[in-house]
């Protein structure tokens, strides 16, 4: 039987062509989001996109070959080498998996990192600070994280928020920050020859300015525990400092309601400009959140606002959304299928516990619950890479290490009238 090897067709060499141009383009992102915070929405939607493109690839290319081989051995002839190669190309340490190699010494160096200063092993410390060619100590004595470990901060802080992966984020030079946002935008036809159109030029352009707040965290950990604890501290705490600020920026992106102190910042759900859908009359608990209402919600918004829209909701307004059907007798919300998210009303959703619940306690009337729109009018400005450090005299009568990390951002809704909000009924 005659035999022919599939890594010397024509339709693999094209595929592997194509394999190549995913892979650069997903490092060319992998650069992005290690130089730039805010690159991270617009590199976690396309490294996904790299990943559905790059199996879609490899499974039409798998059966195609599986398909023609079938008919071939009708003919006498037998490919090889097919099985091998699509094991190898599911294997890629790229796109495939979410990480690359790069990645992974990351995630490993910055709990080596966090697990050095706990301890105060300076040589430890410094090893580190060679290898990443950084020098990182403040006049305070904390230890500022190494820039060459930003990326898995940022990747840690986006799995725990709902905001953070889709925000426009801006690097801040300065405790404020000003950013020019698009008032309104006028066109028009012109002949030729002619003299142009007089445009109304007014509110053609406003600002929002950023102001950085310090966000600090405390971990308190007994020195027996610090003591018997395997070299893996610092892979347990990590996430732990990451959700700590992911959450706390939630909150104040979502809820904050500017009045200084524990709510610097002003959220959505609280924003003045914000477009509001009010629930029928009646409709003045969580709970009677149904599929008219969400559909009236996402009406209130013109369509120029829907590209990359999505509903922010708890987990228990999800719950009721689930049993609720349309007037056509559809579910609002439709599960996951294939490479499609969950959605409702077609739009994809994310859920935060920093949202009121169905179960919420006293009255329930003429509160925002609800928020729908693009997240990524939600402007966050990164003004201070986060440090930590560790204190061994702070609860010293209590044998306890503290540690301490600092962060310091800006939060501000950067056009509310381009967002949504749904409010219960006063009565």
């Amino acid at each position: 039987m005659a035999e022919i090897n599939v890594t010397e067709t024509p339709e693999y060499k094209a595929l592997e062509g194509k394999m190549q141009k995913l892979e650069a383009d997903y490092l060319k992102h992998v650069g992005e989001i290690a130089t730039s915070a805010g690159r991270m929405a617009d590199t976690h939607d396309a490294m996904n996109q790299k990943i559905t493109e790059q199996n879609a690839l490899i499974a039409d290319y798998a059966k195609s070959v599986k398909t023609t081989g079938e008919e071939l051995a009708r003919l006498g002839i037998r490919v090889v080498g097919v099985d091998d190669r699509v094991k190898q190309l599911f294997e890629r340490k790229t796109p495939l998996g979410g990480r690359d190699p790069e990645a992974e010494e990351r995630s490993q160096g910055l709990s080596e990192f966090i697990a050095a200063v706990l301890r105060g092993d300076r040589t430890k410390i410094d090893e580190i600070r060679k290898r990443t060619l950084t020098t990182g100590t403040t006049g305070s004595g904390a230890e500022i994280i190494p820039p060459a470990y930003l990326p898995e901060i940022i990747h840690l802080e986006a799995e725990a928020s709902v905001i953070l992966p889709f925000a426009r984020h801006f690097t801040m030079t300065g405790p404020t920050l000003t950013v020019p946002t698009l008032g309104n935008v006028v066109s028009a036809w012109e002949d030729e020859d002619v003299d142009q159109t007089e445009f109304d030029t007014t509110n053609l352009t406003g600002k929002v300015t950023l102001n950085a707040k310090t966000r600090r965290i405390l971990i308190p950990i007994s020195n027996e525990n610090l003591a018997d604890a395997n070299p893996d501290i610092g892979n347990a705490l990590k996430p732990v400092i990451a959700e700590e600020f992911a959450l706390a920026i939630d909150q104040q992106a979502l809820l904050g309601t500017g009045a200084g102190g524990a709510n610097p910042f002003t959220g959505w759900l609280v924003k003045s400009g914000v477009v509001e859908h009010v629930m029928t009359t009646g409709k003045n608990t969580y709970g009677e959140i149904d599929a008219k209402e969400l559909s009236d919600l996402i009406g209130v918004l013109p369509s120029k606002r829907l590209v990359g829209a999505r509903f922010i909701c708890s987990r228990t307004v999800l719950a009721v959304l689930r049993g609720q059907v349309g007037t056509d007798g559809h579910s609002v919300w439709s599960p996951p299928g294939g490479t499609m998210p969950a959605t409702i009303w077609g739009y994809p959703y994310s859920i935060s516990d920093q949202l009121p619940q169905t179960g919420d306690a006293g009255s329930q009337a003429s509160k925002a619950f609800v928020a729908f729109g693009n997240p990524n009018w939600v402007f966050i400005g990164d003004r201070q890479q986060m440090e930590i450090q560790v204190s061994s005299e702070f609860l010293f009568g209590r044998n306890t290490t503290c540690l301490r990390a600092v962060q310091r951002v800006g939060s501000e809704m950067g056009s509310p009238p381009a967002v949504s909000r749904l409010v219960t009924a006063a009565t």
